[in-house]
């Protein structure tokens, strides 16, 4: 049903659109069929020209078929209007058959010219070309046989013209409809499509005063404005500057409109019996003013596309010529880039760091950078002619070499670690890189080597190897630490438990004095295994450093021999560093016992210690890549001894490494004293010449005036408590029974936990407020930073100390960062301890 429908809807918009078409384009016709009869030859109503036919060509050109029926209608219409007689019954059947005979004609004539146009011209309907208004002027007189023969017939047959008429009138109409074909089909096909700006372009001053002279010309020129004995004077001529001038300076549908107008007004004149063409007979003044139309539209045609043509070729030779000096300056543009780009590479080839050598496809060295120079010590007259093996150093064996070329010949890129020799004979370690350099064609022309020296590299990775190893043994001495310090703990707590029951004077007390020397002692010895491990919990504090590396010198000068001559190069002045005092001592110490050893052998032996601030160069943060500041302290210890061989330089740090002999050193000094300064980020650099020396350099951040603080020093006093309540938790039962006798001893009511989670517990259940808890860091269940984080919830300004017998940076990391809180390090002293709770329950007051 549907289908129905839209086939219905579909069948009426087509009746409609066809008869409004063909209504149309029939009225059209019979408008400009009465325009062309208006100049037509009285009594044989044959025009000069015929719009019709060139209406009727523009229409079936553009509409096809549709305009089939329309033209038909029209021409009946116009022919029979024109031709009818009604006088009697046969004359009005002459009429009719005359028009439509004449309506045949005009049909098949358009259609005929139709094809032609497209097989001859092309199917876009456009006439642009020189080649194409020549043609167009070939089909014209072609497809107008058609309706001058089957016109002329009809006249005869319809008694309108008379045989001795025929060629008269065959010849006029033949040029008629030629005519209204070259001037109508053309303006049609042009203004079709024409757009509003097209349009508006005709309401131009210029061109309306040109279209005016125009048509003032040709009045005058075809006799008007003259008396009658000179209407005839033969002044056509005067129309073609005019014309002329409109076919050089506007384009085709301009000239299309001044040829109608001209044509227009040369036949209106010569209809009307004036004009130069007015001779013996209508027929002749006709035929004369068509061949005048005729040429004067064809020559026009022909110069309005000659000089558009020329003026497209100018635009296009213009644009041409702008965009070859756009891609004149364009590639100018690219050259000067190119320019830099090479004069960059150039650069870059020069000033790059990695030696660079390039070859030719025998291996002939053919240019080397300054960086192959500075690294071999060829320069490049020396080079230049030699093949790369001036590098070999013997290191590598003729395999090596053989597999290298292998792959570089094959096109891949080699890389792999070599020692080659410098020309002093010198060997450097390298990474190589070699890649060949293809032409266009993939032919390889040019090798071309890059060697990056991996000397300081090398010496980075040894430096990083060597952290590591003290990170791992680092580890390993943390954890018997704890464990020590514990046990340490809970003997110097009893002990001080034990000397408050016995008399001063007793041997026995002496004896629990003995023992807790040796044990702190022994807490000092671990501190110094902490120390090398960089474990340690350093107590960090603001040194100058002229007075302390003074004072140091000045203690250690008694140990060395007298033959000795020490020489201080200390200046005065208030040069301020930030360290562990003691730290710092061990290391001085250790390295003067090490000159000591070092100068024993020579005649006059000499030991220099120096201090300078440092101002750090690129290359010295390239050695220490995690040493960012600009200024140092550098302690200089220079002796005059034996020096250290070369190989053993890397080790020294090792520790247990020593060159000393048996039972002379343990290996431990420079090991610790790598890990102090490492802790103190700082550095230490040697620098010796066998025979002749050792310097060793150690460089310590300098502090600013402002950062510098007063150096606190510790009280000894033991200060009591009032009765407070303390919760002290700790995993290790003989710490728990020390400290809480020491505690009660010092006046504080005790409450007691093995691990964070009693602690807790305890915490929130006691019948007393807790003032003050110490906790163990490192506990089975829950650790010491995670308790005191629970009991923080419970009481935000829980006073809280923690003990540990391990190191700060390990432990405390694991459980979240405690910088802002007390910390006890086991085994404590009891006046530390004391100092420490009277100082928070004090501040809680």
């Amino acid at each position: 049903m549907r289908g129905d429908i839209n086939f219905m809807t579909g069948t009426r918009y087509f009746l409609k659109r066809f008869a409004i078409d063909t209504i149309a384009i029939a009225m059209l016709y019979a408008l400009l069929g009465k325009i062309g009869l208006s100049v037509a030859i009285p009594f044989t109503n044959v025009s000069a020209f015929w719009p019709p036919s060139g209406f009727a060509l523009a229409m079936v050109l553009l509409l096809g078929r549709r305009s089939w029926p329309g033209i038909f209608l029209g021409a009946l219409i116009v022919n029979t209007a024109t031709f009818f007689d009604h006088s009697t019954l046969d004359t009005v059947a002459y009429s009719i058959v005359t028009g439509i005979g004449i309506a045949i004609g005009s049909l098949i004539q358009p259609i005929l010219g139709a094809k032609l146009f497209h097989r001859l011209i092309g199917t876009k309907n456009q006439i642009a070309r020189i080649q194409e208004v020549l043609t167009f002027a070939l089909i014209i007189p072609l497809m107008c046989l058609i309706s001058s023969s089957i016109g002329v017939s009809s006249l005869l047959l319809g008694g309108v013209a008379s045989f001795d008429q025929v060629a008269e009138l065959w010849l006029t109409w033949w040029l008629g409809d030629s005519l209204g074909v070259l001037i109508f089909t053309p303006l049609l096909l042009v203004w079709w499509n024409v757009k509003e700006q097209q349009l508006k372009a005709l309401v131009n001053l210029k061109l309306l005063i040109i279209y005016s002279i125009l048509i003032a010309s040709g009045f005058i020129g075809f006799g008007a404005f003259f008396s009658e004995s000179q209407q005839h004077l033969p002044l056509e001529f005067i129309v073609w500057p005019c014309l002329l001038w409109l076919a050089l300076h506007f384009t085709f549908r301009e000239v299309s409109i001044g040829i109608l107008i001209l044509s227009g007004v040369s036949a209106w004149q010569t209809s009307h019996g004036v004009g130069p063409f007015i001779l013996g007979t209508p027929n002749h003044s006709l035929l004369m003013l068509q061949l005048f139309i005729f040429i004067t539209a064809i020559t026009a045609m022909i110069i309005s596309i000659l000089v558009r043509k020329s003026e497209q070729r100018l635009f296009e030779a213009e644009r041409l010529n702008s965009d070859l000096n756009k891609y004149k300056e364009t590639l100018e543009y690219k050259v000067e880039e190119r320019t830099k780009e090479v004069a960059t590479f150039a650069a870059a080839f020069e000033q790059i760091g990695e030696a660079i050598v390039i070859t030719d496809e025998h291996g002939e060295i053919k240019y080397i950078n300054p960086a192959y120079t500075n690294l071999t010590g060829y320069t490049i007259d020396e080079a230049v002619g030699c093949t790369p093996g001036i590098l070999k150093s013997g290191h590598q064996s003729q395999l090596f070499y053989t597999e290298m070329w292998s792959v570089i010949t094959s096109g891949n890129r080699w890389q792999k670690r070599v020692i080659n020799k410098r020309k002093d004979d010198s060997f450097y370690p390298a990474l190589l890189t070699v890649s060949s350099i293809k032409n266009k064609h993939g032919i390889i022309e040019k090798y071309i080597g890059i060697q990056q020296d991996l000397s300081s590299y090398e010496s980075l990775e040894d430096e990083f190897h060597q952290s590591q190893k003290m990170e791992s043994i680092g580890t390993l001495v943390g954890g018997i630490a704890h464990d020590f310090n514990n046990c340490l703990a809970g003997i110097t707590g009893n002990v001080f438990l034990a000397k408050e029951d016995i008399a001063v004077d007793s041997d026995a007390y002496k004896c629990l004095d003995e023992i807790e020397m040796v044990s702190f002692r022994t807490a000092e010895l671990i501190s110094q295994m902490l120390t090398f491990a960089r474990k340690d919990m350093r107590t960090m504090n603001p040194i100058n450093a002229p007075f302390f590396l003074k004072e140091t010198a000045n203690f250690q000068k008694i140990s060395l021999p007298k033959d000795i001559h020490l020489v201080y190069e200390i200046p005065d002045g208030d040069l301020q560093i930030r360290g562990d005092i003691n730290l710092l001592q061990q290391v001085i110490m250790n390295l003067l016992n090490n000159a000591r050893d070092a100068v024993a052998h020579k005649n006059r032996p000499c030991i220099t210690i120096k201090l300078e601030t440092y101002e750090a160069d690129q290359a010295f943060k390239e050695r220490h890549q995690n040493m960012l500041l600009d200024s140092y302290c550098c302690i200089i210890v220079i002796d005059n001894g034996s020096g250290i061989d070369a190989k053993d330089i890397k080790q020294i740090y090792d520790p247990f490494f020593t060159t000393k002999e048996v039972g002379k050193g343990t290996g431990l000094g420079l090991a610790m004293s790598y890990g102090a300064i490492q802790s103190h980020g700082g550095a230490i650099e040697v620098e010796s010449v066998l025979g002749s020396g050792t310097s060793f350099k150690i460089y310590l951040p300098l502090l600013t005036e402002a950062q510098a603080d007063a150096v606190m020093i510790s009280q000894e006093a033991i200060l009591r408590g009032k009765g407070e309540t303390i919760l002290l938790v700790d995993d290790e039962d003989s710490v728990i029974h020390a400290e809480k006798g020491v505690l009660e001893s010092l006046g504080y009511k005790l409450v007691t936990a093995s691990n964070g989670k009693e602690a807790i517990e305890k915490y929130q259940n006691h019948n007393c407020p807790v003032d003050l808890t110490i906790l163990d860091v490192v506990m089975p269940v829950m650790g010491g930073v995670e308790a005191a984080r629970e009991i923080r919830k419970i009481n935000h300004h829980a006073k809280i100390i923690f003990s540990t017998g391990y190191d700060r940076t390990q432990r405390f990391q694991k459980g979240g960062s405690m910088d802002s809180e007390e910390i006890l390090l086991k085994p404590f002293r009891v006046a530390r301890v004391s100092q420490l709770i009277r100082k928070l329950l004090n501040d809680n007051s």
